[in-house]
């Protein structure tokens, strides 16, 4: 009655490309990020980083913790 190898439903048609996303970067990509041009690591570029996420994250948590009470 039904063929044996069905097609699964039709994706509906998309008017823009989709987008790549990164969702699991490697450790080795992320650690390339912080290299030089020569492969060390660029220590100056790993702590201006992880002071923005640090500013960032002061900013913000008042705002989460407001959330997280409710």
């Amino acid at each position: 009655m039904f063929p044996m190898h069905q097609r699964g439903p039709m994706r509906p048609y998309r008017s823009t490309p989709t987008r790549r996303s990164f969702r699991n970067p490697t450790r080795s990509n992320v650690f390339a990020m912080f290299q030089d041009t020569e492969g060390n690591v660029d220590f100056e570029r790993l702590t201006l980083t992880a002071r923005q996420i640090n500013e960032i994250y002061t900013q913000i948590n008042p705002i989460i913790s407001q959330f997280r009470r409710r």
